[in-house]
């Protein structure tokens, strides 16, 4: 898991092309954006979405095989809580056609994040995550997540 703020983007050039191109797209979108989903090349697409930020999120950490996620919300504050998924229960099992398996019963080694105001997270397949957390009280959020497809051609 990373976090970062997108003034830092030049740091994650050597990192991955896709990841830094998902960067550079987050760094000049349109705010008012409309909601949907966007291709920005054969491994990029970007999923722009509302809503509202809620007390506890009951599905579970979330992880990906296919794709990994540059989490960014454009209006507002979201927690997000991590955990490593090895040590982690599956709670519901991996679904091909949303590429996301959900666990339970997070690792000690894992923790919070906020993102909003410029910091963006990225996930891995490793890393559990738990979106849609409030900060401080429920609010409305717009967001961005970049879906890079790091399947092997």
């Amino acid at each position: 898991m990373i976090l970062d703020k997108l003034e830092n983007l030049e740091t994650y050039k050597n990192l991955s092309p896709d990841i830094y191109e998902g960067l550079k797209y987050l760094a000049q979108v349109d705010p008012d954006i409309p909601l949907g989903s966007y291709r920005i090349n054969e491994r990029l697409v970007a999923n722009v979405m509302e809503y509202m930020t809620v007390e506890e999120f009951k599905l579970g950490y979330e992880a990906h095989q296919k794709n990994l996620d540059i989490q960014y919300v454009v209006h507002g504050h979201e927690r997000i809580k991590w955990s490593p998924i090895k040590g982690m229960d599956v709670k519901t099992p991996y679904n091909e056609q949303t590429d996301a398996t959900f666990y339970e019963n997070p690792t000690p080694y894992g923790g919070e994040i906020i993102i909003g105001n410029g910091n963006f997270s990225i996930m891995f397949p490793q890393d559990g995550h738990a979106c849609q957390y409030y900060v401080g009280q429920c609010e409305k959020i717009k967001k961005i997540v970049v879906k890079v497809n790091i399947e092997k051609k």
